[in-house]
């Protein structure tokens, strides 16, 4: 039996790694079978640890000395080396020679709107991106990605390569959600969810606006639920001044059981981002047969593919009526099916096959 070539994933280390993008490694790594192609080894092998460290010396020791000699350590024993997370450019270099590699890129954000990095960290960020042009293979999560990609880094348009995230379509739906059955002993009729950080760019500052419209066109009582970190005071002040106290419910992060029903329960999940490089609460929508309203920026009308309703990020008042427009699309005969056959195009285990397409590739093999 022939031996199976050794490929080495690496996310970021474990005192830099977000959430997300430790939840990505995990999806992936649940796909993982004992008659896939290649070898894997994986690191970090497991869940964030709650004792991460917190300091800056430690982090900062982590990342730019104890991890750069783990790779390259490590790297002799690996026909390819893949890199999880674009933030792990800086360790390309430190990839011993003979070793393929390939590198995640999620986005290029902080290279278009700084998002409150002070110019350091900007510059800081885009010495890390810059490295990206020495791996083999670029892949990118959208199309939108690859081309800001090829813009803004340079990089030769056969270099980069997209692999879409993929997404988890539950069998069967949650049948009770605690958090929607409080907005609605509240009186609301209509729930919009609003799922991620409160970035900037993120534009929930358009929520109040998007609203207010809905109400007004509808004719509906309209609550949000938001799940995920906490929005501004003064933002939280104008939605209570315009829903009601007991029709705005800031959830914070919830376990996956609680969002999945969220996801389900709710008449929309509306995202009003002005920049994604994915976007993944659509299809996170979809894979729960909800509807969902979005702006058409970036990203975003690529992953909905023609099923979601777009508005303008600019404009509040388009963005109340593709609202209720999603809502009514909800109610239409085969169309939650149909979203949920949409997110099923996704799958995590179709992302890890598209990764090894471009193993293959890079190793000379069919």
């Amino acid at each position: 039996m022939a031996t199976l070539r050794q490929v080495h994933w690496y996310g970021a280390h474990y005192e830099e790694v977000s959430i997300s993008m430790d939840v990505y490694r995990q999806r992936l790594q649940e796909q993982v079978r004992v008659d896939d192609p290649y070898s894997l080894k994986v690191w970090p092998p497991g869940p964030l640890p709650v004792d991460r460290a917190k300091r800056r010396l430690p982090r900062a020791l982590g990342k730019y000395v104890g991890y750069p000699w783990r790779i390259w350590r490590e790297s002799g024993k690996a026909s390819l080396v893949h890199f999880l997370d674009h933030s792990s450019g800086h360790l390309l270099p430190r990839v011993r020679e003979g070793a393929r590699t390939v590198v995640t890129l999620h986005d290029l954000i902080p290279l278009q709107e700084s998002g409150g990095l002070s110019p350091r960290q900007l510059e800081r960020f885009r010495s890390v991106v810059d490295n990206l042009r020495r791996a083999d293979r670029v892949v990118a999560v959208s199309e939108y990605s690859r081309q800001e990609a090829i813009a803004l880094l340079n990089l030769r348009e056969e270099k980069v390569v997209v692999v879409p995230n993929g997404v988890t379509v539950p069998e069967l739906l949650p049948e009770h959600c605690e958090l929607c059955d409080r907005l609605r002993k509240a009186g609301a009729t209509r729930i919009a969810l609003s799922v991620g950080s409160s970035l900037e760019r993120k534009n929930l500052a358009l929520l109040p606006g998007l609203m207010a419209e809905a109400r007004r066109v509808s004719g509906k009582e309209w609550a949000l639920l938001r799940v995920g970190s906490p929005m501004p005071e003064e933002l939280r002040r104008t939605l209570f001044a315009e829903l009601g106290e007991d029709r705005l419910l800031e959830a914070g992060r919830v376990e996956d059981e609680t969002l999945s029903a969220a996801y389900t329960a709710a008449d929309v999940v509306v995202i009003p981002s002005l920049r994604e490089g994915f976007g993944l609460p659509v299809l996170e929508g979809f894979a729960h047969g909800t509807p969902v309203a979005c702006s058409d920026a970036t990203s975003l009308p690529e992953v909905a593919g023609g099923l979601g309703s777009l508005f303008d990020p600019g404009d509040e008042k388009e963005a109340g009526r593709r609202l209720v427009e999603a809502a009514h699309r909800g109610g239409e005969e085969g169309f939650r099916r149909e979203l949920r056959e949409r997110a099923k195009e996704f799958s995590w285990r179709r992302t890890l096959e598209g990764f090894y397409a471009v193993y293959g590739e890079l190793l000379g093999e069919d």
